[in-house]
């Protein structure tokens, strides 16, 4: 039975249709008394009449309102943003920021359509006298089809391919189910040896290039030569999400692509998180585990995790995005599935948010000037409108999206341009250093820049890693709307909303102690030791909910007895201060066999190992594809991100296998 107290409208017309068929038959009936009419055949007529009017009018009253929760079916959390709609019928709602919904169902016999961007389109059955629901979303397992881009421009900022990174071919798709055991890359003139391993394909001038900055493995360090190190924290992950890309089209990633840091740091981890109201925006875990891959050292683990905060008290954002239109985005991994990603973004948004968009290449300048981020309907017709095509004439843009930023300007909010390209990105400004130096000044004025990287075939990743680096922002690579649902909706604080920034860390180590170590990763990411005193030195951001690991293997000295491996040594700035804050803990000695490590340490080191296999790396001693698969499936469990990349293992396990046969 209906609850009356949720009786609407629509139930109040179907009253006033049931009290006009009354009338009529009572009209009827008054007729045919007062006129005898009461032979049989007139009857039936004034009968078959009121029945058909009754059926016509369809009196039962039927209209509810319902309401309930979407969540995402595997984390639980809460969906702002979805859309419910009643059948067919232009009768919708949408979930608060609880993900909380109300609608008034004309007909409760209409199923209800919940559907929100990268998730499956779930129909919601309406059952008798039930007006509350839970509904659970499932995320799409849409992934776009690669494309292999045969039209290249040449990159319109100078790169110096002798000096400044290497480059590689266009990506090969293999055959379905062939594997012909070739890498995607070049040999970029470098001494690393793990490039020297492998079979690379030779360049092709006359295809489309993809640029990637060349970089040694970190190399052991003793500590009677320096016991200290120091980097810059970060938690760019585009590297993780690139090599997905790579195997996913049944080819290696070139080792240049692979960077170790931002593998780790793609994965959630359930570190303990600091109270939303503790002094330190982040907290600091340690751990000191055996090296899987070389049964002589140890790894110490650090793992800073950041504050959660809820969405309801995250600051007003002021967003630019600027988007690449050029004729080389108009592949179904580049434009299309941008927009897809911006309009997932937009879901976020809130009516304290501003939204400005700013294009370059064939249509350049100001698509849309500070507009409410509740007007959605403005944004999705904005980003509809956009298309690729004519060459590069852009040439203010990212002066135009800075214009903009400064002009909604949010104080004490969260103040962004977002940058939307394959990398064939020209600003007009004549050199890289020009570039830098506009991009360091806006940055000081408290408006940042992140940047999301598209396609293949021209993909610039060495010059968007330099750009976010240095304009305060992250560097993402989005392959598919998974992808993009995991950067722009999952994890859209840690994404969008710091919490500290110029973060830095010194491992200061216990020369009786430890006797060499080196860096797992974050080799673009070294300080001088001076620089780690030095305010006005930038360094790494980190966002709210966000968890960076380092990770460090080391040698211990021969019966040392010291409880103490040294110190920890850890720096940032809070939001709206030019001044540092320093603090430093102690590092416990006493290390913990594999067996028995945090699952969380356990995740990490197979990573790790996983991207000193993909490098082929001096460093990795022992790693083989069997025993670190072996390892990982006990640690996978239902997350589907650590599913996908055991997948990945396996995947690559049939390259290396096939390499080694070739041999």
């Amino acid at each position: 039975m209906t609850n009356p107290s949720f009786t609407n409208i629509y139930c109040c017309e179907k009253i006033i249709k049931y009290f006009y068929v009354l009338f009529l038959c009572i009209a009827s009936w008054l007729y045919c008394f007062t006129n005898q009419i009461f032979n049989i055949m007139k009857i039936s007529f004034v009968v078959l009449m009121i029945s058909f009017l009754t059926l016509y009018f369809d009196f039962p009253c039927e209209g509810t309102q319902i309401s309930g929760v979407v969540i995402d079916n595997d984390s639980g959390e809460k969906i702002f943003g979805a859309n419910i709609r009643e059948g067919s019928i232009k009768n919708g709602a949408e979930t608060n920021e609880e993900g909380r919904f109300t609608i008034n169902v004309s007909d409760v016999k209409n199923d209800l359509i919940i559907s929100f961007i990268g998730y499956e389109d779930y129909v919601l059955k309406i059952e008798p006298g039930k007006v509350y629901y839970e509904v659970r979303l499932v995320e799409s397992a849409q992934v776009l089809e690669s494309v292999v881009v045969t039209a290249y421009k040449v990159p319109l900022i100078k790169i110096d391919n002798a000096a400044s990174g290497s480059f590689v071919s266009s990506p090969v798709v293999l055959p379905a189910k062939s594997i012909n055991g070739k890498i995607c890359g070049i040999n970029s003139g470098t001494n690393n040896k793990s490039k020297d391993s492998h079979d690379y394909l030779k360049q092709d001038k006359g295809n489309t290039s993809e640029y990637y900055k060349a970089f040694q493995d970190n190399p052991f360090v003793t500590t009677n030569e320096n016991s200290t190190t120091t980097m810059s924290i970060d938690v760019d992950r585009a590297s993780y999400a690139n090599i997905r890309r790579f195997i996913n089209n049944e080819s290696l990633p070139p080792v240049d692509a692979v960077r170790l840091e931002e593998m780790i740091n793609y994965f959630e981890y359930n570190w303990q998180a600091p109270s939303e109201y503790a002094k330190e925006p982040f907290a600091i875990h340690q751990s000191i585990v055996d090296c899987p891959w070389n049964k002589e050292h140890k790894v110490l683990t650090i793992a800073l995790k950041a504050k959660e905060i809820n969405k309801s008290k995250t600051p007003p954002s002021n967003l630019v995005f600027l988007i690449d239109v050029s004729g080389s985005m108009s592949d179904d991994d580049k434009l299309p599935l941008l927009k897809k990603s911006f309009k997932l973004l937009t879901q976020q948004l809130t009516e304290k948010d501003k939204v400005s968009i700013v294009v370059y290449a064939g249509a350049a300048g100001t698509v849309l000037d500070g507009v409410k981020g509740n007007d959605k309907s403005a944004i999705y017709e904005a980003l509809d409108r956009l298309q690729a095509g004519g060459s590069t004439a852009g040439a203010d843009g990212i002066l135009q999206a800075y214009k903009l930023a400064k002009k909604h300007f949010t104080i004490d909010g969260n103040n962004r341009v977002i940058l939307a390209t394959d990398g064939d990105f020209n600003v007009g400004i004549s050199s890289d250093e020009d570039l830098i130096k506009l991009i360091e000044n806006e940055r000081k004025g408290n408006v940042y820049l992140s940047v999301l990287g598209f396609g293949q075939g021209n993909y610039q990743d060495g010059k968007m890693q330099q750009l976010a680096d240095k304009g305060n922002g992250n560097h993402f690579y989005i392959d598919n709307l998974a992808e993009a649902n995991k950067c722009l909706v999952k994890e859209f604080g840690g994404t969008l909303f710091t919490i500290a920034k110029d973060v830095k860390i010194q491992i200061d180590f216990d020369k009786s102690v430890v006797a060499s170590y080196r860096v797992l990763g974050y080799e673009n990411r070294q300080l001088a030791n001076e620089y780690f005193d030095d305010d006005a030195k930038d360094a790494g951001e980190i966002g709210c909910g966000h968890t960076v690991t380092v990770m460090y293997e080391i040698e211990f000295k021969p019966h040392m007895s010291n409880k103490v491996l040294g110190k920890i040594k850890y720096r940032y700035k809070p939001l709206n201060s030019k001044a540092s804050i320093k603090n430093e803990i102690s590092i416990l000695s006493n290390g913990t066999p594999y067996l028995f490590a945090n699952n969380n340490v356990k995740w990490a080191l197979s990573v790790v190992e996983f991207g000193l296999l993909l490098r082929n790396s001096p460093y990795k001693e022992n790693a083989n594809y069997e025993q670190l698969i072996s390892r990982t499936k006990n640690l996978v469990g239902n997350d589907k991100d650590k599913k996908e990349c055991l997948d990945l293992m396996e995947t690559a396990q049939l390259f290396y296998e096939n390499l080694s046969a070739r041999d």
